[in-house]
């Protein structure tokens, strides 16, 4: 297989269920009703039933979330 990273870039880092909810503040429903209506980054699969989240994608939407508000502090 074909290393593919990129020497410039950190390697990604893949996180569970565990430390995404952790991360967002949201609950494992609400995070997976969320993948399911694409408001959320989908997990990648790690076997039959394990999933993780690339660490950017997390903190990616989290960072949008934080542009949503705007220039207020509510």
């Amino acid at each position: 297989m074909e290393n593919v990273q990129d020497e410039n870039r950190p390697a990604e880092r893949l996180i569970r269920i565990g430390e995404v909810r952790r991360l967002t503040g949201l609950s494992t429903a609400t995070l997976y009703r969320k993948v399911a209506t694409r408001e959320f980054p989908r997990p990648v699969r790690l076997g039959a039933s394990a999933r993780a989240w690339p660490l950017s994608e997390v903190q990616n939407w989290i960072a949008g979330r934080i542009q949503l508000r705007g220039g207020s502090n509510d």
